[in-house]
């Protein structure tokens, strides 16, 4: 009895494992985009804001918080920790100083995928 149990569990593991892993990791890069193209719109509307127009200054003297070809969004392998639980390396460029790499682990629950942490590998 004890050994037909585990094998069910150890089915149910594995099928979670190749459920992750064959689902997960287009949900978790389309979430990475999602969210690149969200700081590239926050982005574009600081440099609006910081433009001092009235003071009669030329704005191409101002530093760009946001680049015009970016963003631009990189992802790595994707590794399920557990069923469930995805690792995945990504990196997005918003402007000449505004981009980030970091590790985030992501909660695949069927349907799409939540942020649970990151971890910053560098900023510039």
């Amino acid at each position: 009895m004890k050994s037909r149990r585990a094998r069910i569990a150890l089915v149910l593991i594995l099928m979670g494992y190749l459920v992750t892993w064959t689902f997960a990791p287009p949900l978790a890069r389309n979430a990475c985009v999602a969210r690149a193209n969200r700081l590239y719109s926050q982005a574009l509307e600081e440099m609006q804001r910081n433009i001092p127009k009235e003071l009669g200054e030329d704005p191409g003297k101002f530093e760009r918080i946001a680049h015009p070809d970016w963003p631009s969004v990189e992802t790595g392998r994707a590794i399920p920790i557990l069923p469930g639980i995805l690792l995945l390396y990504n990196e997005y460029h918003i402007g000449p100083l505004y981009a980030k790499g970091q590790a985030t682990y992501f909660l695949f629950y069927g349907f799409g995928v939540l942020r649970l942490v990151e971890f910053t590998t560098w900023i510039s």
